[in-house]
């Protein structure tokens, strides 16, 4: 953290809602998150199928820095569960959906895995065609974004870095109808730490 001198009489602040500049900001990406669920109605619950290696950096870094300037260690690994919720029974047009993720990470050796994190993420779905695609029984697939913010829970200190950060993931999701009438939802997010 820089602190800088100011010479001189200081400005008075600008009353509340007066601002004219944009807050300073800086965001950088710290990892990535993929995640397979099934809905029943509203019900979000974990896929059997979900993919190796889902929790980990595109890049493969195994460190990053964050905008404070912190070196952090990067979680790596797989998805133990996964449930949540999409909507609202009260309102099918609502675009709110929630995931509770727990991941396995910190691979040592042979898949034996130092540390579980969980994994809270909240936001909004923009599905092509609006959430009235969700809700229609002929629709066969879906795409669209997906926007979170997340708060985590790790179980040891490596990861402790998560704890007192919010990330935020840009992700997408894609969509096939499954047997059960239910959909097949494959989201995928990249985790950023804001300043």
């Amino acid at each position: 953290m820089t602190i800088e001198a100011c010479p001189g009489p200081q400005k008075p602040s600008a009353a509340w809602g007066d601002r004219s500049t944009l807050l300073p900001k800086r965001a950088v990406y710290v990892f990535s998150v993929d995640v397979r669920v099934e809905s029943r109605g509203h019900e979000l619950f974990k896929s059997s199928e979900q993919p190796s290696r889902a929790i980990r950096h595109l890049f493969s870094d195994s460190m990053v820095t964050t905008p404070l300037g912190a070196r952090v260690e990067v979680p790596t690994g797989e998805i133990r569960s996964a449930d949540g919720k999409v909507g609202d029974e009260l309102d099918p047009r609502s675009n709110w959906f929630s995931l509770r993720v727990v991941g396995d990470v910190g691979a040592n050796g042979a898949a034996a895995y130092l540390s579980t994190v969980h994994f809270d993420l909240t936001g909004v779905l923009d599905l092509v065609g609006g959430m009235g695609a969700f809700h229609r029984p002929k629709q066969k697939t879906l795409t669209g974004l997906a926007f979170v913010a997340s708060s985590q829970d790790p179980s040891t200190a490596a990861y402790r870095w998560l704890e007192r950060r919010q990330l935020f993931g840009i992700g997408r999701v894609q969509g096939e109808k499954n047997l059960q009438g239910g959909w097949e939802l494959r989201f995928t997010f990249d985790m950023y730490a804001p300043e």
